[in-house]
């Protein structure tokens, strides 16, 4: 089946016209400030913990790549990872993406919406500098120096990859819209019941029960339902 490669050129007449929007938060897309001095709001962090999606045992990805806890793809070996271990661990790689990407950036200044939203493609991908796919993907690093955000936000937009959260990311450059907070409290119980839903069947190994196993007992201090008393005793162990 032959490959169709799409323009992957912004034009004029392709820009979205952001204007007819509200803006959500005016001060994060307007007020500017040194790029040193960012760090990542709570809202990206609550955006990039609600778009990751949170598992507590290892699981191949769309590519084939073992992740676990939020899309990480380190500590897929352990014994599974509550939500705050999972957490915890995410914080640390943010904020190794959040050092790479300072030292990357070609402008000294950004608003909040515009480095929450570099930082939120850069974690997700490894690259802000080109976006989307083999069939379309656009070179946007002029776009950023140049600080022609409406061009950026619209190739998010058109990228092809990931879609919807290059999408969201556009409404996060241009109107500082985050979506709707979701509490950790929240992931974890929807990750707990989707285990209870799961189990067995979904964890293809018998590493990944154990680490099912061992998280939902940590969390509830309960035992997934079918387990036998040899494993509630390993389980117990484990802690």
């Amino acid at each position: 089946m032959p490959v169709i490669n799409l323009p992957n050129i912004i034009t004029d007449d392709m820009l979205i016209d952001y204007t007819i929007f509200n803006v959500v938060n005016t001060s994060y897309v307007n007020d500017t400030k040194p790029t040193k001095e960012f760090e990542a709001s709570e809202e990206l962090v609550n955006f990039i913990l609600r778009t990751e999606n949170y598992t507590p045992y290892s699981y191949l990805d769309i590519d084939g790549v073992m992740k676990i806890g939020y899309n990480l793809n380190i500590n897929t070996d352990s014994n599974g990872l509550t939500e705050v271990e999972a957490h915890n661990i995410f914080i640390d790689q943010l904020k190794i993406a959040e050092r790479k990407l300072k030292q990357l950036l070609p402008i000294e200044t950004l608003s909040q919406s515009q480095y929450d939203t570099l930082l939120s493609v850069y974690y997700k991908t490894g690259d802000f500098k080109k976006i989307g796919t083999e069939q379309r993907k656009f070179d946007v690093y002029d776009y950023v120096k140049n600080k022609q955000w409406n061009y950026y936000a619209t190739a998010l937009t058109n990228c092809g990859n990931n879609r919807s959260t290059r999408q969201l990311e556009a409404r996060i450059l241009m109107l500082g819209d985050y979506g709707n907070e979701k509490k950790r409290d929240f992931i974890k119980a929807a990750s707990l019941k989707a285990l209870e839903r799961d189990y067995p069947l979904k964890m293809k190994s018998d590493k990944q029960k154990l680490q099912a196993e061992r998280v939902y007992f940590v969390e509830t201090s309960r035992f997934l339902p079918g387990m036998d008393q040899a494993r509630m005793r390993l389980v117990k162990q484990l802690g």
